[in-house]
């Protein structure tokens, strides 16, 4: 893991975040991916984090993931970024995974989690 923190959706709620966030620790420790790349590249120009090419490869880069994505995407977007939560719990690199999305539930998102075993923060 080479970064502390990504985030997966820079939209209004998680930009915001990341822009704290980047004010906080050095922003080269924050990785952003968003399907939006022109947002994405605007986003990490203002706030100095780095660019990842896809969901999975900002998972295998950080410990900690915030799930900045509407909550109508949220089951579609856990589902694409399994395949590589599951090789960093297979190794013991567990992520911890944080949840902005409204009217999901801790339960909801183990559901989507398929009983994979990660710490998970709901705010």
């Amino acid at each position: 893991m080479s970064h502390t923190i990504a985030f997966i959706g820079g939209g209004n709620m998680g930009g915001a975040i990341l822009r704290a966030v980047c004010r906080a620790i050095p922003p080269e420790q924050v990785l952003l991916f968003d399907t939006d790349r022109a947002k994405a590249e605007a986003l990490a120009a203002e706030t100095g984090c780095g660019l990842a090419p896809d969901g999975s490869a900002a998972v295998r880069a950080a410990r900690y993931v915030f799930l900045c994505v509407k909550p109508q995407v949220f089951a579609s977007v856990v589902a694409g970024l399994l395949p590589a939560l599951r090789e960093g719990a297979a190794c013991g690199e567990f992520r911890t995974l944080v949840s902005i999305a409204a009217g999901l539930q801790l339960s909801d998102i183990r559901t989507m989690l398929n009983g994979l075993p990660v710490p998970l923060i709901r705010i």
